[in-house]
């Protein structure tokens, strides 16, 4: 090789080489997002608004990038499931490796065909698909909300009404909701299966399955004028309901008034209400029902944490890629097999900690 010749090569050698491993590096320093589709069917709800929120804030942090379908925002020539498929289709052709959907309806299987051309899991949101099994499935435990409301109403009623007689008991109206919305159903369930352990130290004196706040209103009111005013909780199985029997207690002067001990180190809980009420408990944490526990005029609610729900399933959708399987707590039959699920938490919102509602609404704080 005559010395011009490898002069060149040298040079070629020196201008190439770090290009080359700039390349390198970079591509193996820092791996691409991975891209998780979600596709609910109305993103203008404000639990689905604020589920977004928390898909797209934290998307850095899980690695990922959420590419977010909105069926109510598309096209609106086509009806809701074609619309539904078409903005599928848009997410598998980008490259998702995960489907995160809340459908239109209970029947998915256009949706599902889609997705299993390009072999991608399919973790369906709050609505169960009942005509072909996914590949699992992310929602609160209804039972466990109406556990946790009765429970909390029931530890309040221990330090308010402490039973001195054992023949002694508590008023208890339970609200159960309209006939037929299997999620209060099993709300209910929830509710009663805690009262049962309390046999002996409540009478639930009216169990009415009432259809929203005028209903519920109505009935509380004629059962407080029944018995004198001696109702001691009214628990409902959702925020609608809570706020008909709320309207009932305080036409009723019941309303409970919250008089908190000073000192916040000896402030315990409900220990130190000054003037005691009508316990009144409710599930959905919805805007007003929250409100009213920041006035002081309701006593709790449980949440239904959608933020933390959205979590739930972009690490469900994260597990699978990794584990190639579903996390699940549980089994649910429907009917053309079974499907995996995993629940998300909940929580129970008190005068306590009522601003951490703010986050879902703001403006009742204003």
């Amino acid at each position: 090789m005559s010395k011009h010749r490898k002069l060149a090569y040298i040079y070629y050698i020196m201008l190439f080489t770090p290009v080359f491993l700039l390349g390198v590096f970079t591509c193996g320093g820092k791996k691409d997002a991975i891209k998780i589709g979600v596709s609910v069917d109305a993103a203008t709800f404000p639990v689905y608004t604020l589920m977004k929120q928390a898909l797209m804030e934290n998307a850095e942090k899980y690695g990922v990038e959420i590419l977010w379908n909105d069926v109510q925002a598309g096209d609106r020539s086509l009806i809701p499931v074609a619309r539904e498929v078409s903005g599928v289709k848009r997410m598998l052709k980008a490259g998702i490796k995960v489907l995160i959907i809340k459908p239109v309806s209970l029947k998915i299987l256009p949706v599902l065909q889609e997705a299993r051309r390009w072999n991608v899991p399919v973790i369906s949101l709050d609505r169960l698909p009942t005509d072909v099994p996914v590949t699992g499935h992310i929602k609160v435990n209804e039972m466990d909300l109406g556990g946790k409301a009765a429970e909390n109403a029931i530890e309040i009623l221990k330090l308010w009404y402490p039973l001195r007689r054992p023949a002694d008991k508590w008023n208890v109206i339970v609200l159960e909701g309209a006939v037929g919305d299997e999620k209060l159903r099993r709300i209910v369930l929830g509710i009663y299966e805690v009262l049962d352990r309390y046999q002996r130290e409540i009478q639930v004196v009216s169990s009415p399955q009432v259809s929203g706040a005028d209903a519920a209103f109505d009935t509380v009111s004629k059962t407080i004028g029944k018995y004198a005013g001696n109702i001691q909780a009214v628990i409902s199985a959702s925020s609608e309901l809570a706020l008909g029997a709320i309207q009932a207690v305080k036409l009723n002067n019941l309303v409970y008034k919250p008089g908190w001990n000073i000192d916040p180190e000896k402030r315990k809980g409900f220990a130190h209400i000054e003037k005691k009420g009508i316990v009144t408990a409710g599930v959905g944490a919805g805007k007003e029902a929250c409100r009213l526990i920041f006035k002081g005029e309701h006593l709790l609610e449980v949440d239904e944490m959608p933020y933390q729900r959205a979590l739930a399933a972009l690490e469900a959708a994260l597990y699978i890629l990794e584990k190639n399987e579903f996390p699940s707590d549980d089994l649910i039959s429907i009917g053309v097999g079974k499907v995996k699920v995993k629940y998300s938490p909940i929580r129970v919102v008190t005068k306590d900690n009522i601003r951490e509602m703010e986050q879902m609404w703001a403006d009742i704080f204003r």
